[in-house]
């Protein structure tokens, strides 16, 4: 009787939520949102009350999705499809916050949502989050000498080892003036270890 009251409970929530999709109301379906993991598993309502965001801002840290292993695969296709459909109609308006709360807080879509942040300037935020969400390290590497903090960047590169990874980033994307920067200081470090060889390489 318990799980019944609660797949009623959960079965109106989501109605509502595609409702608001469907009608267009876009600000309150992403409040209402459902977090997603990446992919769909087995049959298993959470026991929690679904509630509603408190506010569509995109923070560095990880948000906790809503399990995937909570809800079966077919719905988890039907909510992707929503909110996929959202994204395109919301980065067609040039909404790019709300655009980017789906990508990164609902979608969980963490490097999606750090290049598209990049494409509409919003360097610094595309770079913490790359950082806060554990990102391979080249990727944020590249993304602190694209918002301008190379000390940050370069303690990263240091401490991960990602210098060759994130020049490889840097240079496939065309940002030759950061790429050539990082490799100077690439250089600096084979060569303050006494390593000449391979700071001239």
């Amino acid at each position: 009787r318990l799980s019944r009251s609660i797949g009623r409970r959960h079965a109106a929530y989501i109605h509502k939520l595609r409702q608001m999709f469907e009608s267009g109301d876009i600000d309150n379906a992403l409040r209402h949102a459902i977090p997603l993991t990446a992919e769909a598993g087995p049959r298993r309502l959470p026991l929690r009350s679904l509630s509603p965001h408190p506010d569509l801002h995109v923070r560095p840290e990880r948000s906790r999705p809503w399990s995937a292993a909570e809800i079966s695969p077919d719905l988890h296709g039907e909510l992707r499809r929503l909110y996929r459909d959202a994204f395109h109609r919301l980065e067609g308006q040039a909404r790019v916050e709300e655009a980017a709360f789906l990508l990164a807080e609902v979608l969980h879509a963490h490097e999606e949502a750090v290049a598209f942040l990049e494409r509409h300037g919003r360097l610094r935020l595309a770079a913490e989050i790359a950082e806060a969400r554990d990102l391979p390290a080249g990727l944020v590497v590249r993304q602190w000498f694209l918002a301008g903090d190379r000390h940050r960047g370069l303690r990263i590169a240091r401490r991960a080892g990602a210098f060759a990874d994130a020049v490889t980033r840097l240079e496939r994307s065309r940002k030759t003036q950061e790429a050539a920067e990082l490799r100077r200081l690439w250089a600096q470090e084979f060569a303050a270890a006494g390593d000449y060889a391979a700071a001239v390489d």
